[in-house]
C-alpha cells in the first residue's frame, strides 16, 4: 500500500506546474481517480483554494482524517481525529502568504520542501510546527506521525 501510495505521488508532480474569517473549507475538496504506474486507480481529494489560486492532491489514506482552515493571509491542514481535540491542535502543515509581521521562527521548515513560493505575484511561506504538535499519549499518535511523515510529498503536488 505504501509503495503505491509512493508511485502515485510520485507521478502527480510528474503532471503539475510544480516547482480574517476562519472558515473550514473541507468539503469543497474535489475527489478524481488517479492511475498510479501499476494501472491501479485510486482515488485522492484534491483541495482548490479560490481565494490563493492553488491546488493540493491528498492521498486515500488520509480520506477523513484532516482538515483544511482557511482565512485571509493563509491555509492551514490539521489532523482530524476520530476523538475531538482543540482546533489549534494538529496542525499539520500551513502555507501563508508572507509579510513584513509574519514570524518564520514559529514554523519549522518541512523536509523535501522549499520554504517559499510566488503564486501569481504573491509570495507564500510554507511550514510546519516547531514541536511534535498532537498529543504523545493520545491513541491516534501513530496516524498524526504518519501523516506527518508524508506531508512532503502532499506539497509537491502544489499547482498554481
Amino acid at each position: 500500500m505504501k509503495k503505491l501510495l509512493i508511485s502515485i505521488l510520485i507521478i502527480i508532480p510528474l503532471i503539475s506546474t510544480i516547482g480574517c474569517a476562519r472558515k473550514e473549507v473541507s468539503n469543497q475538496n474535489e475527489t478524481k481517480d488517479y492511475r498510479s504506474k501499476t494501472g491501479v486507480t485510486v482515488e485522492v481529494d484534491e483541495f482548490k483554494s479560490d481565494n490563493f489560486g492553488f491546488s493540493l492532491v491528498f492521498p486515500e489514506s488520509w480520506k477523513d482524517k484532516y482538515r483544511i482552515v482557511e482565512d485571509d493571509t493563509s491555509v492551514k491542514v490539521y489532523f482530524k481525529p476520530k476523538e475531538k481535540v482543540e482546533d489549534d491542535i494538529g496542525m499539520l502543515f500551513t502555507i501563508i502568504k508572507k509579510t513584513e509581521e509574519l514570524d518564520e521562527t514559529m514554523y519549522d521548515s518541512i523536509y523535501g520542501c522549499e520554504k517559499y513560493y510566488e503564486i501569481n505575484g504573491i509570495t507564500y511561506f510554507l511550514g510546519g510546527t516547531t514541536d511534535l504538535g498532537f498529543y504523545e499519549n493520545h491513541p491516534e499518535i501513530n496516524t498524526f506521525l504518519n501523516m506527518k511523515s508524508e506531508i512532503s510529498e502532499i506539497l509537491n503536488t502544489l499547482k498554481y
